[in-house]
């Protein structure tokens, strides 16, 4: 009947959470227990994370300060963040930390973002095959220049992957392995649909935090099944997380602080303790563009069936047919009969044949 104020700043300054931060390289903030003890955790040992909760059900306060605990407790040049805002209103607080290295607002470059972690991931399995080292821990500790952990947060994936269903296939390959290359994802959604929180997106996403949702059928998409409490919204959420004792963990999240005049204010003076570090720009590796990527397997496979093309693509045979016309038309490609063959001389497919290897 009266509810209390849990602050954001109480937990970060106890003693409890800063034990944990010393043994956990991403750690951040769950909340209070019904038990009144204090829920940490570490994006690094969870792998993802997948966030729901409706319309003031305190999803948005709860992400945001989550990785408010990544910027104040991982150094900036071990940490690099890419937030996908689609609303363009979720991250704006964010914009100027050293450790936040865009936030990215257009869908389409939200793609291209997601497939350049799959290729940088792919670029450390090789350069930790090289090093001897199995994962991102053991590669720092045997390396002066260290590698830093990445985090992408997406805010409504439901409308990411309405405009962009190919993300999918991306989350899923980095749900699968990313976490040894320390890239790390958190999937926020208002919209809990199965159609777009799918089975397989589900089984790389272990650990998963719902607050309020709008139906049942809601947390069974969340969870796999249905949550054992009647949550009230304002803060008020469940954990399912990797590892934990209890199956569901129901906890309290804190706020910053309770006028929201106050909020970007306190933001600005974060920002300032940040305002003389320097950060190495990195660069994440370029993506293939679908004409070159449809020239490289062409060479390497010598398929020209447009199905076949389609389908080592993932695109739909329209598109393949379209990319087809362009490369006749720059006579890469010659119509010949009912099929096409390759126009070019025996130099420029060595060069494709070396940049797919």
């Amino acid at each position: 009947e009266e509810r209390g104020v849990l602050y954001f700043r109480g937990i970060l300054e106890s003693e409890e959470f800063q034990n944990w931060c010393k043994n956990n390289p991403l750690p951040f903030i769950i909340g209070e227990s019904v038990n009144g003890g204090l829920l940490f955790g570490d994006l690094a040992e969870l792998r993802h994370l997948l966030i729901a909760g409706a319309t003031g059900s305190g999803k948005s306060v709860f992400v945001n300060l989550l990785l408010l605990s990544l910027i104040i407790n991982v150094p900036p040049d071990e940490l690099s963040m890419y937030l996908v805002d689609p609303k363009q209103v979720e991250y704006t607080f964010f914009d100027g930390f050293p450790q936040v290295r865009e936030i990215i607002t257009d869908m389409k470059k939200a793609d291209w973002l997601l497939e350049s972690l799959v290729n940088e991931m792919e670029n450390r399995y090789t350069l930790f095959a090289k090093s001897g080292v199995k994962n991102i821990v053991s590669y720092n500790k045997n390396h002066e220049q260290k590698i830093p952990y990445i985090v992408c947060a997406i805010d409504e994936y439901a409308d990411l992957v309405m405009e962009n269903p190919k993300v999918e296939n991306h989350l899923v390959r980095l749900g699968q392995k990313a976490r040894a290359s320390g890239i790390h994802l958190i999937i926020c959604t208002q919209k809990p649909l199965a159609d777009i929180v799918t089975s397989v997106l589900k089984s790389n996403l272990p650990s998963a935090i719902s607050f309020r949702l709008k139906t049942s059928q809601d947390y069974t998409t969340v969870f796999g099944k249905g949550i054992p409490f009647n949550l009230m919204g304002r803060g008020d959420g469940v954990a399912r997380l990797e590892g934990q004792v209890k199956e569901y963990e129901r906890f309290q999240s804190p706020i910053l602080t309770i006028k929201e005049d106050e909020e970007e204010d306190i933001y600005n003076q974060l920002k300032e303790l940040f305002k003389d570090v320097v950060v190495e720009d990195i660069e994440l590796p370029e993506v293939e563009s679908e004409i070159d990527k449809l020239k490289r397997i062409i060479v390497n496979t010598n398929e020209l069936r447009v199905s076949e093309l389609g389908r080592l693509m993932s695109i739909g045979n329209n598109k393949v047919h379209a990319l087809i016309q362009e490369l006749v038309n720059e006579e890469w490609l010659r119509k010949e009969g009912r099929g096409y063959v390759v126009n070019v001389d025996d130099e420029e497919l060595a060069s494709w044949r070396e940049s797919g290897t």
